[in-house]
């Protein structure tokens, strides 16, 4: 479990895109978090050509648990970078330094976004500037390269590995600092009902790791879809669902549908369903029950008459045999 608390930081599970296998035996190559058995990947098809195009995809599939997609945060061209300044950890007594983090998602750093201290270091996905010169004089602001976009340098991981839906993390290695330690850059996507793709806070956790947390929609899984510009469409929140195993809108009351677009309740919409087909088959079988009965005395009555009919011919007869009887004795 990844946490965005630079107070608690833990182990992270990464996985890697082994370009060094031939073109015919790529794959994409993953760890398992502890409690999930599902398989790690980046957002990439069932077959070796579209999975040997991984480097241009930006996303993390975890089976069916979540799939996060963010080509739409990669700048391009003339587009600027993303940018923040932040460092101050807010948990500690002391006050720590700010750098300025300059970084792009799946992608180097745009040129418009390259300053002047860092025109030797590009290119890199995440540059650290410390601005420890003069205000105006930014050619003695030193540069660091805290992030590299390579197969090797880069690797997707779950936010949290219990909670699928909670976010991914894209990490970029980049130069060593000067006692060896690679520089590690975390860019951790959370999930939020936000539509900006501003970064909110940028820490160095530990020496030479660092974490920017970026809270929007592209930290939730495509599972939960965003509808009239609302994560659930504001009726209900993105989580995992245990049992179905995968993540989805959980809505609120009155509001159900896979973005909680659709109002009224679906358990209520099936129980007028299923009333209505009780209904339904009430009525048939009291038509029936009818019909039954009218068919039966319609044959007691024909029976009846039939009877009748018998009677009245046995007594005619029996009438005609008394008549014949006082004529002879006469």
């Amino acid at each position: 479990t990844m946490s965005t608390d630079p107070c608690e930081r833990e182990g992270t599970s990464t996985r890697r895109w082994r370009r060094d296998a031939p073109l015919s035996a790529r794959s994409c190559s993953q760890s398992k978090p502890p409690s999930l058995s599902v398989s790690l990947s980046i957002v990439c098809m069932m077959t070796v050509v579209n999975c040997a195009m991984a480097d241009v995809m930006c996303g993390l599939q975890v089976g069916k648990s979540a799939t996060y997609e963010l080509s739409d945060l990669h700048r391009t061209g003339s587009e600027g970078s993303y940018v923040i300044t932040d460092g101050d950890l807010p948990c500690t007594p002391e006050v720590e330094h700010n750098f300025t983090w300059i970084f792009n998602v799946c992608g180097d750093v745009t040129a418009p976004s390259v300053p002047t201290a860092c025109a030797n270091d590009v290119p890199a996905s995440v540059l650290q500037v410390n601005k420890v010169g003069t205000v105006h004089d930014l050619t003695d602001d030193m540069c660091y390269v805290a992030g590299r976009h390579s197969p090797y340098d880069e690797s997707w991981a779950l936010l949290d590995s219990d909670d699928p839906a909670a976010g991914v993390v894209l990490s970029y290695l980049g130069d060593e600092c000067l006692d060896g330690t690679p520089r590690l850059t975390e860019l951790i996507f959370t999930c939020a009902d936000r539509s900006s793709v501003n970064p909110t806070t940028a820490y160095e956790v530990s020496h030479c790791h660092y974490t920017v947390t970026i809270p929007s929609w592209y930290g939730c899984p495509t599972q939960c879809p965003i509808s009239g510009r609302k994560l659930c469409g504001g009726k209900g929140h993105c989580k995992y669902d245990t049992d179905a195993q995968t993540s989805r809108c959980f809505c609120d009351n009155g509001y159900w549908g896979d973005d909680c677009s659709q109002q009224g309740s679906a358990h209520s919409s099936s129980s007028s369903s299923h009333k209505a087909s009780t209904a339904v088959t009430v009525i048939i079988i009291i038509l029936f029950v009818v019909s039954l009965a009218l068919m039966v005395t319609v044959f007691v009555m024909i029976r009846q008459v039939k009877a009748y009919k018998a009677d009245a011919s046995n007594y005619l007869a029996l009438q005609g045999g008394d008549d014949e009887t006082t004529t002879a004795g006469v």
